[in-house]
């Protein structure tokens, strides 16, 4: 037997690395997900994290497993990683199916596809790679009784630069898929969507609600940042829409989300010249967040439309006390209405 085929390092040592790093990895995101979950984002419980936890707890199995399993020296040792890794294939794929979509999402999220491809790929790899490497049929025990000659001759077949290349080539590969799904998982998108609002290029910020809104069509705070993009964009009657629609997903502990609903609802319809729909908002915004001085200065001006000017003088004097300038072109309006009596 050839000594250097009998020692734990190569690609087998590269293996057993990467496979306790991505344990750590998900241990980490689990722990993290596990501590922000309720006021990660306003997603509900149930359904986002219920599905994370089943597929997390699912990966540090298979991942602890194989770890645990790489260690022992036994002819039968590949054969069992290889099932494991079966069995985690198929442990993504009823996850990304069912258990998913039925929690999480009505469709199939083009990141899960990219997940998939990437498990897909590091598990044909390593399934050739236990099943016909002679240093790990050497190492556990596989070859014993081959002679010694036949190892040589298929371990210089093994030190074919092809062979030696073609892995680093996949890995790449798959690093590739990784950074890809990791740009483009929910913090990714959302910050990407917010920083493009905040820029003015409200076409890519909608692009990137889009997803997240066909992705998670039960999250409110998607569709406030998508109702704010169409506001901006003089898409009154969408951003409307898109309020009412988030204002209906909203949950207690998303009271700032939906006092802003209101708020931003009230200004397209201020802005349609529905001034009592508008008021409507306005108040309804107020009664969650009392303490908001741009709630009363917004409701001032839809009052001052609506020819009401001691109430928009009440509002003014509202805001006024919670620390808010005089917006001093509604107030010289009034002033000259209040002259002209």
């Amino acid at each position: 037997m050839d000594e250097s085929l009998d020692q734990f390092k190569g690609w087998l040592k590269f293996f057993h690395i990467a496979n306790l790093c991505a344990l750590l990895f998900s241990f980490t995101i689990f722990i993290y997900f596990f501590l922000s979950s309720r006021d990660y984002l306003g997603i509900d419980f149930v359904q986002k994290f219920l599905p994370f936890i089943i597929y997390m707890a699912g990966t540090v199995f298979f991942y602890l497993r194989i770890a645990l399993a790489v260690t022992e020296k036994k002819p039968q040792t590949p054969d069992l990683i290889v099932s494991l890794m079966t069995g985690q294939i198929i442990f993504i794929f009823i996850f990304v199916v069912i258990i998913r979509n039925l929690f999480a999402s009505p469709s199939i999220s083009p990141l899960s596809i990219n997940k998939a491809i990437q498990f897909l790929t590091w598990y044909l790899l390593w399934k050739t790679y236990f099943k016909k490497s002679e240093r790990v049929l050497t190492y556990y025990g596989k070859n014993a009784g081959k002679p010694k000659s036949e190892i040589i001759k298929h371990e210089d077949r093994r030190n074919f630069p092809f062979t030696k290349i073609v892995p680093i080539i996949v890995i790449l590969f798959y690093l590739l898929l990784n950074t890809h799904y990791v740009l483009n998982t929910i913090p990714f998108m959302t910050k990407r969507g917010l920083n493009y609002l905040k820029e003015k290029q409200y076409p890519k910020a909608l692009a990137e609600f889009n997803v997240l809104i066909d992705q998670y069509p039960n999250h409110a705070p998607y569709y406030f940042a998508r109702a704010l993009t169409y506001y901006h964009q003089e898409l009154y009657n969408k951003a409307i829409r898109d309020c009412t629609n988030a204002l209906v997903l909203g949950k207690e502990k998303d009271s700032d989300i939906m006092a802003n609903c209101y708020d931003l609802r009230a200004g397209c319809y201020f802005k349609l010249n529905d001034f009592e729909s508008a008021i409507s908002d306005n108040t309804s915004a107020i009664k969650i967040n009392e303490d908001n001085l741009n709630f009363y200065l917004n409701r001032a001006w839809t009052y001052y439309e609506l020819k009401e000017y001691d109430k928009c003088w009440n509002d003014i004097s509202a805001a006024e006390a919670l620390g808010a300038p005089l917006p001093k072109d509604l107030v010289e309006k009034l002033t000259e209405k209040d002259r002209k009596k």
